[in-house]
This record gives C-alpha cells, sequence and structure tokens, in this order.
C-alpha cells in the first residue's frame, strides 16, 4: 500500500493530519507499504496526482517494484 500526502493537507476542525497518519499506516501494514510527502502543498486526492507528473511515475515505479 502506497500512502501520499502533502505536509499541509490538515483538517483542524476534525483534527486530522494526513501527513502524519500516512506516515503511521506506512509503519504499521502488515502488506508492502512506503508512503510518499508532497512538500509545501495543501492539496488533497485526485488534485496531487493532476498537478505532479512525477507523484504518478513515483506510483508507477512502486507498485512494478512489488
Amino acid at each position: 500500500m502506497l500512502f501520499i500526502a502533502t505536509d499541509g493537507d490538515k483538517n483542524a476542525s476534525l483534527d486530522i493530519d494526513y501527513q502524519a497518519d500516512a506516515i503511521h499506516l506506512s509503519e504499521v501494514c502488515t502488506a508492502p507499504s512506503d508512503y510518499v510527502i508532497i512538500e509545501s502543498s495543501s492539496e488533497h486526492g485526485v488534485n496531487m496526482l493532476e498537478s505532479n507528473a512525477e507523484l504518478i511515475n513515483q506510483t508507477i515505479a512502486w507498485v512494478r517494484g512489488l
């Protein structure tokens, strides 16, 4: 499982920090896992992929490496 988040994606009203969650989930996942943190961004979901072509390539490379 590849967990992807940005360092600025947080939801204060729900006390959610997606960066911290991605790191934690990667550490506790029993399947092969890793995480990618995109710096200086607060994008979430598909927006991360749409604005970062290298992230798409990185994701494909991670899957191929399984």
